[in-house]
């Protein structure tokens, strides 16, 4: 299963694969600052 997030305009978006074995993601930026906040402790 395919899972796609965008955020900050679109401008920073990742790609995230559910396979059988392991989960992969890519990130892909463009040029700029962004701060990520979480709601989860790690």
């Amino acid at each position: 299963m395919l899972i796609t997030n965008t955020w900050f305009g679109s401008k920073v978006r990742s790609t995230g694969l559910h396979t059988t074995s392991l989960p992969v993601a890519l990130g892909v930026m463009n040029i700029g600052e962004y701060q990520f906040g979480t709601a989860q402790r790690i």
